[in-house]
This record gives C-alpha cells, sequence and structure tokens, in this order.
C-alpha cells in the first residue's frame, strides 16, 4: 500500500528517528501513525476517554472528534494521497477542540435559542414563525438532530439552519484553535494550512465567496479567511473584526457576540431556509391565514389564538437541548456551560432582527447535520478530482468540500494488521552465566487480546 504514492512525512521521520523512516503505508506504518495520535492524546487531553482508530465503516467520516462515542477518526483518505504530517495536524486539531471548545450540546443548545428567539420576530403570512413550526407537538429533538436525509419539512428546516450556524461557529473557533496551539505542535497546522488557506484564496479570488454574498456559508468562510491572515475583507472588519477577541474569547461566550453580529443575516437566512423547506404561507384577500408545510395540517388554534402550543413545543425543545448530557470526555464543562446558558437567556430577550429574504442556493451536503463531531471548514478539500470548474458561490464551495472529503475505509484484513502490532512486545533480558554477560531480546506476542 501507498508504494507508488508520494508521502509527505517530514516530521512524522523526525519523530520516529533515522532508522525508522517512513516509506511506505505499511501495516506498520499505520501503527506508528495511530500510536503518535495516541501520544499527542495523552499531552493534549490527559486521563479523557477517548479511542484513536482508523475509520472501518460508513458512519466513520473524517477526520472528526466524535466525542458522543469517545474517540477520534484517523482520516485515512488523507494518508492515502500522502499527507501523513496532515493527518497527524488534523488529529493534534481534533484533540483541541475535545480540550478547549465548548461541549456540542451547549454550542446547539445556545444555537437553538438564537434561532427561536429569532422565529419569535419574524412574520409569515400574519404569523409568527415560531407560531407555525412549533403548533407541531411531535417536534423533539432527537428528530431534529437525526440524519435521515428524509423527514418532516419543519424537522430539515430546523436541522439545516442549526447545520449552517453550527458551521459558523466552528469556522470561527478554527481560528482561536489554531492561534492557541503550543509551536512545537504548531507546525503541523501550519502545513495544513499553506494547502488549505491556498485552496482558500483561489476560491475568493475566482469569485467563489464575494464580500457581497451575505449567506452564512459566505460569512463562515470570510470569517476564516479574514482572522487567518488569508483575505482581508472589509465587510467582516466592520461587523467582527477583532481577532484577539476570538483567540482569547470564552467558548460559552464569544459565539452569542458572534451571532449578534451577524444577527439580519442569520434572521434572513431563517427566512429563507424556510420558505425553501416549507413554502410561502398564503393569506387570502378577505385575510384568512393559509398553511405551509411546515403548519401541523390545520394548525391548532391554540399556536394562533393564545400562542400556549407555540410555547410549550418550543419551550420543550429549548430544555431537551439545554439539558442533553454531556459527552463522558466533557463532564467538566457542564456546569459553566449552564450558567453561560442562563445568561444567554437573559441576553437574548433584547435581541431584536428585522430579516430581509435574499436567495441563496441549497446544496444536498448541507440537508443534515451530526452534532457528534467537529466539522473542519476548507482543510479536507482535494481540487485535484475536480473537472476544472470552479464553484459559483460558498455553498457550491462547501458542497466541492463535502464531496471531495469522502473517506476510505479499512478492510477488515488490513485492520487486523495494524492491530496485530498493538499485541508485540519486546523485552531485552540480560542474564549472567559465570563471568559471561548474555543480552538477548524477547519477542512477546498476545493471543488473547
Amino acid at each position: 500500500m501507498g508504494d507508488f504514492v508520494k508521502l509527505d512525512a517530514e516530521y512524522m521521520n523526525r519523530w520516529l528517528g533515522d532508522n525508522a523512516q517512513i516509506e511506505t503505508l505499511s501495516p506498520k506504518t499505520l501503527f506508528d501513525i495511530q500510536t503518535l495520535i495516541e501520544y499527542y492524546r495523552d499531552i493534549i487531553v490527559p486521563g479523557t476517554p477517548l479511542s484513536i482508530r482508523f475509520p472501518t465503516a460508513k458512519t466513520d467520516i473524517g477526520p472528526r472528534a466524535s466525542v458522543e462515542r469517545g474517540e477520534v477518526i484517523i482520516p485515512f483518505h488523507m494518508l492515502t494521497k500522502g499527507g501523513v504530517d496532515q493527518t497527524i495536524g488534523s488529529m493534534i486539531h481534533e484533540l483541541h477542540h475535545i480540550k478547549w471548545s465548548a461541549s456540542e450540546r451547549f454550542t446547539a443548545a445556545l444555537i437553538f435559542k438564537v434561532i427561536r428567539r429569532m422565529m419569535e420576530q419574524i412574520q409569515c403570512g400574519g404569523m409568527t414563525m415560531a407560531e407555525r413550526v412549533f403548533s407541531d407537538s411531535s417536534l423533539i429533538m432527537e428528530h431534529i438532530i437525526g440524519d435521515e436525509e428524509s423527514g418532516e419539512p419543519a424537522i430539515l428546516f430546523l436541522r439545516k439552519v442549526i447545520g449552517d450556524l453550527l458551521f459558523l461557529v466552528n469556522a470561527v473557533e478554527d481560528v482561536r484553535i489554531d492561534a492557541n496551539t503550543p509551536p512545537n505542535l504548531r507546525k503541523y497546522i501550519d502545513k495544513i494550512d499553506a494547502e488549505a488557506g491556498g485552496k482558500l484564496k483561489d476560491a475568493i479570488l475566482g469569485g467563489s465567496i464575494s464580500d457581497d454574498e451575505r449567506s452564512i456559508t459566505a460569512i463562515a468562510f470570510m470569517c476564516l479567511a479574514h482572522h487567518k491572515d488569508i483575505h482581508h475583507f472589509p465587510f467582516i472588519e466592520k461587523r467582527y473584526g477583532d481577532r484577539d477577541a476570538i483567540v482569547n474569547g470564552d467558548p460559552t461566550k464569544y459565539p452569542l457576540d458572534l451571532f449578534t453580529a451577524f444577527k439580519e443575516e442569520i434572521a434572513s437566512h431563517i427566512l429563507n431556509e424556510y420558505y425553501k423547506h416549507c413554502g410561502v404561507p398564503n393569506t387570502d384577500p378577505s385575510g384568512q391565514v393559509g398553511g405551509s408545510a411546515c403548519d401541523e395540517g390545520d394548525f391548532d388554534l391554540d399556536a394562533y389564538f393564545g400562542g400556549k402550543v407555540n410555547e410549550g413545543v418550543s419551550g420543550a425543545l429549548d430544555e431537551q437541548f439545554s439539558t442533553k448530557a454531556n459527552a463522558p470526555c466533557e463532564a467538566g464543562k457542564t456546569d459553566a456551560e449552564n450558567k453561560a446558558l442562563e445568561e444567554a437567556d437573559k441576553a437574548l430577550v433584547s435581541m431584536d432582527v428585522s430579516p430581509k429574504e435574499h436567495s441563496a442556493p441549497w446544496t444536498a451536503a448541507d440537508a443534515r447535520i451530526d452534532l457528534s463531531s467537529k466539522e473542519d471548514v476548507v482543510r479536507n478539500w482535494d481540487d485535484e478530482s475536480q473537472d476544472g470548474a470552479a464553484p459559483a458561490n460558498a455553498e457550491e464551495f462547501r458542497n466541492m468540500i463535502a464531496q471531495e472529503n469522502e473517506p476510505v475505509f479499512l478492510d477488515s484484513t488490513l485492520e487486523a494488521q495494524i492491530k496485530s502490532f498493538k499485541n508485540v512486545r519486546v523485552i531485552t533480558t540480560t542474564e549472567h552465566f559465570d563471568d559471561n554477560k548474555v543480552v538477548y531480546d524477547s519477542v512477546l506476542f498476545d493471543t488473547v487480546n
């Protein structure tokens, strides 16, 4: 494996030493890479119950930190293209997400609070959007954060908006994480940034990402490019230009500042995604309010006149997001995050929005979210397999990244070969026979584990 792939393993080879340089992606090389990542895990998040493994099933898409399952998936597809140092860098990045980022439970809960507050103010055909969507008493958090490609329009709508805001937060969080990475590990990140930053720069110069575009995806890419000094965007400088506030920010507090900075764009995004998934509500000439695909059939009168169902459903969803248990490796963050959510409730009371409609293309890659993972924004895009057609806008650029981030899975034979090296131990023994000293090595193979 890897005989015809040029391997970029400069830093990995330094770690291995002169007598163990990587030449091919043999099972022993893959074992060494896994061992090095485990070594960095023990340094970055010591004592954290977190396994490091290669992808072996279609649910393993990387690089990602799946804290819900207590594991980090090694992006094998990057290795098959020769990116040894880049793979290690991606894992260092993901481990720092677990160490420094707010929990996924907190981020999703905060996003839902923001969406809920905005929906209470957005008018849709004589009713607020909250009254329409939350008239459906069957809405529950598990359905919203699920990964089904089909479902009720209201669920797909909420899932899409939450996913887009997660993407925005992660773009800014990537800036913070990488800026705080220690110099001895930063070298791996710099190697990734040199490649991914060039691709992002090309997309900007090619017009795929424009300073005039106001989609949430475009804003995410602009924030990333601006604060990583890839490209200067006056729009970002004016709205959210304090890089020090990001780098030194509290991950439980700055996301609300981020959402507030772009609140009008977010509200417009919510309105347009509602129209895309649920349709535009109708109002007949007599003033009778008509329904949309996100309404619960003949919508509940309590939702329209009293708001009782609306408040009950949206409040229940809010509680479900907020009280969802943190993953074991993030349990220590719970108290501070709960306090931050309470403070967010108070701050959101004064958040006022007046959304404007705009047109932004929808892509299938954005139709689902996975709250058990950290989504990298640019680093996984490989443009070598593209047909030369530049993405038309930020959404298409993001879609290309998703398409090119196709995972490569280990087959059972290779997985067993890698695992076998964990079962081997070499013990050096010194014995004395009369006046003679004998030094020999014993190779032990554990056939049980």
